[in-house]
């Protein structure tokens, strides 16, 4: 018994020592680093791939669910879903949908499951009263829909049945869906967190000398906002760059700035300050990272700094406009503590003694 009680401490010690738990409130799940969610699409008829990617909303842009080969001239029920990285409290969702060329939704259904099999249909449910196409429509951010069965799920899909949505362009499928978003409360592991997220962390941004110059980049949410991007033209110029205060020092490894669905860039420099905001560094050992489908997302991971001011500048590339949705910011895996390593060190002992 006191061999197993060790054990159980020295995985307990380690476990703690390599990660901080850090709560969070009313957070938007896919802030998550982008292997911790999945997406997937299915109905009546089964699977599919969609038009587009699924991936492409789980980054706030457009897909058709499913394509139009499964779509069925709008005959069936079909759904699209976002998995998790383990179960999460939910208590709302922000969806938003893509319509037009034909295409409608009246009103639609969220499921939540812990298996991707078995769902919990009806969680909640939204009825526009009426047939709602304008491009981009929904329940958004602050505005999102309260769940009236609120728990903890892996998984969170939107779901439409027949009668809830009119199909449109043979071309693409329908409906449409740009962004799934589950929200909630919980704990996540340090290097999981956004540190940019406003409401949890207090953050502040500003622009400097942007055409589009929104400033909602840290409110967490990555849905396609026309009205608040954040940039400019092609390549920017020096005195052009978004701006980021965490509030307070944080070590950070990893950057992914959210692209507008339209307008987007190619890339970008990431810089920080060793001086509290005298002057900026551009990080070192930069590698690059599309997620999805363009414009999707951009991300950097570089060597590790610390600082409390960070600037995106010198977009590059936009066709013809490099523009942003969101900005998230990562810290890297912490390295183990000496009390870890001496911790592990007796984990090894105690497993070579009961072999």
């Amino acid at each position: 018994m006191t061999r197993l009680l060790t054990f159980a401490a020295a995985l307990a010690l380690i476990s703690s020592t390599l990660h901080a738990s850090v709560a969070v409130t009313n957070y938007n799940w896919l802030q998550l680093p982008p292997a911790d969610v999945t997406t997937l699409i299915g109905g009546h008829a089964g699977g599919g791939s969609g038009n587009d990617s699924p991936i492409d909303y789980r980054w706030g842009d457009w897909a058709w669910i499913p394509n139009s080969t499964l779509t069925n001239s709008g005959a069936d029920s079909y759904w699209a879903a976002v998995r998790l990285d383990q179960s999460r409290n939910i208590k709302k969702v922000s969806v938003q949908f893509w319509l037009g060329e034909g295409t409608s939704v009246t009103a639609f259904h969220i499921d939540g499951s812990n298996d991707g099999t078995g769902w919990t249909n009806d969680i909640g449910s939204y009825n526009f009263g009426s047939a709602q196409s304008t491009a981009r429509t929904g329940l958004l951010g602050a505005s999102a829909l309260t769940l009236t069965n609120p728990g903890n799920y892996q998984y969170v899909r939107v779901r439409f049945e027949p009668g809830e949505y009119a199909y449109g362009s043979a071309a693409r499928g329908g409906p449409g869906l740009i962004a799934l978003e589950p929200i909630g409360d919980g704990t996540l592991a340090d290097n999981q967190v956004n540190w940019l997220n406003k409401s949890n962390f207090g953050t502040t941004v500003s622009n400097s000398n942007l055409a589009f110059s929104g400033t909602r980049y840290n409110d967490g949410f990555l849905y396609d906002d026309e009205g608040v991007r954040t940039g400019d033209q092609g390549t920017w110029a020096s005195n052009q760059y978004m701006q980021m205060n965490l509030g307070a020092p944080r070590t950070i490894n990893q950057l992914i700035g959210v692209w507008d669905s339209g307008w987007h860039g190619t890339g970008f420099d990431v810089q920080y300050s060793p001086d509290g905001g005298a002057t900026y560094l551009s990080v070192t050992n930069k590698a690059a990272t599309n997620y999805a489908t363009e414009p999707g997302a951009k991300g950097y991971v570089f060597d590790d700094a610390t600082s409390q001011y960070w600037r995106i500048a010198s977009g590059t590339g936009g066709t013809p406009w490099t523009l942003f949705n969101q900005v998230l910011m990562f810290s890297p895996t912490p390295e183990p503590s000496g009390l870890a390593l001496l911790a592990l060190a007796a984990l090894t002992t105690l497993r070579r003694r009961r072999i």
